[in-house]
């Protein structure tokens, strides 16, 4: 489906975009994390592909005019942990899909949304083991806490089973 919808914690509403600003594939979105009151949505699957296209939803901008593109990833994949630390979006392992079965990944590549030209995958260390559909959190350098500056990936997923193994990636150190 393409239909996107919003909620407002102030006014405890919903708003329907999709008559406006449907979303741009028609496809579940592999991830979406916001930075700076966007919303960045990228990868995806609709069983039978999966994507690698990016789009950024802008709340700001005019109807009609919310989604722009932004880079395709580097593989194309869904069920993607994902991750913001000083405004940088990490996008961690997910699944690829081979026509019968999900395929979990050990990739990992960001996205610099103050300069956001392309995916990067060469500078940041691949996962230790595959995982899918995992939640992480990311922390900002200046956030104060012990785990400044780090992203907790909280279990791993390996279609159809998990691991409950976390992990801690140090942004600085790689």
């Amino acid at each position: 489906v393409n239909t996107v919808q919003g909620y407002n914690p102030v006014t405890n509403t919903t708003v329907d975009f999709t008559a406006t600003d449907p979303y741009p594939e028609l496809t579940s979105p592999g991830a979406v994390e916001v930075v700076g009151n966007k919303a960045y949505s990228f990868g995806g699957f609709d069983a039978v592909v999966t994507t690698a296209g990016c789009h950024v939803f802008d709340i700001n901008a005019a109807d009609g005019a919310r989604w722009t593109s932004c880079p395709d990833l580097n593989l194309s994949r869904s069920y993607i942990g994902t991750a913001v630390v000083d405004g940088v979006i990490y996008a961690a392992g997910g699944d690829t899909w081979d026509g019968a079965a999900l395929i979990a990944q050990t990739i990992v590549e960001k996205l610099d949304t103050a300069n956001p030209t392309a995916w990067d995958d060469a500078s940041v260390a691949d996962l230790p083991v595959a995982c899918d559909e995992f939640r992480a959190f990311g922390f900002d350098t200046n956030s104060g806490y012990d785990v400044a500056g780090k992203i907790i990936a909280a279990g791993c997923g390996q279609w159809p089973n998990a691991i409950a193994d976390s992990s801690i990636y140090d942004v600085a150190a790689n």
